[in-house]
């Protein structure tokens, strides 16, 4: 997968950059893969994805005229699926993907039960 930098802490000034994962969800499979990433560096919006198919579904969200602060800052409102979502923004340190590209799909515990009215 060489579409998708493991360690991508900083920039070249070595600011981190915050960056937007999109996750396809393979619920049959039992994981999920990150098929794109959306990065702002310094103002610029940066797509890296696995298949060029990705990129250009991603650039149907984005509108010419919002920043590149407010497309990456909205994209996880926008693109929330079963199948596909984006996170919401976060640096590397904050990444629920640690780099990896494929992870495993973990059962949650169930929430408690609303009561009666």
């Amino acid at each position: 997968m060489s579409w998708f930098a493991r360690r991508s802490t900083g920039n070249a000034e070595g600011r981190p950059v915050t960056h937007v994962d999109v996750v396809k969800n393979e619920w049959l499979a039992g994981f999920q893969v990150v098929v794109a990433r959306v990065c702002d560096d310094g103002g610029t919006v940066q797509i890296k994805a696995a298949k060029p198919e990705w990129e250009a579904l991603i650039e149907k969200y984005r509108d010419a005229e919002a920043s590149s602060d407010a497309f990456i800052g909205g994209l996880h409102e926008h693109l929330h699926g079963d199948y596909l979502f984006a996170t919401e923004p976060h640096d590397e340190t904050e990444c629920p993907f640690h780099g990896d590209v494929i992870l495993p799909l973990v059962s949650a515990e169930p929430g408690r039960q609303a009561d009666r009215v």
